[in-house]
């Protein structure tokens, strides 16, 4: 996938709870190891969620991984993300679907799975964590993790650096 220096980037799970705001912590530290800034935001197809920090246990695993993402707070996925931003990365298949629902006819936002900018895992979806143990919490991050730094590195080289 061919990334610009430019790209805005939405991460995007169901809630945006774990998945989405993990991937957005993620990606800032490797940015910001780069020396290079991320614009960037994490939102969630459920409407009915917005105003909440991410779960306690999204947050330790990412403070573990030195990100801090407890000033995040969840939102929702809205008309203007399709054209505010130029790529919206999801967590798994059925985010995809949602947001082609909701897609408006002006959209001009890439989507894909977060894990289609890393080659070697191309398809994998990153599983939902919320209902599992911090086991899953943490099998969630790893896949974030090496789709974030993957990302990173493509901005990277696009940028120069």
């Amino acid at each position: 996938m061919l990334i610009s220096s430019r790209d805005r980037i939405l991460f995007v799970c169901r809630g945006n709870f774990c998945r989405s705001p993990m991937a957005e912590g993620s990606f800032r530290n490797e940015m910001r190891r780069k020396g290079l800034v991320a614009n960037c935001d994490s939102a969630g197809t459920n409407t009915r969620i917005w105003g909440e920090e991410p779960d306690a246990r999204a947050q330790w695993v990412a403070q573990r991984n030195f990100a801090d993402i407890s000033g995040q707070m969840s939102r929702s996925v809205c008309r203007s993300d399709f054209t505010r931003f130029t790529l919206i990365l999801a967590m798994d298949r059925s985010n995809i679907a949602d947001l082609q629902d909701i897609a408006p006819p002006e959209a001009t936002a890439r989507i894909c799975l977060l894990l289609d900018v890393t080659p070697r895992l191309k398809g994998v979806e990153i599983r939902d964590p919320f209902g599992g143990t911090i086991d899953d919490f943490s099998k969630a991050w790893r896949l974030i993790e090496e789709g974030t730094q993957h990302l990173a590195r493509e901005f990277g080289a696009a940028a120069g650096f």
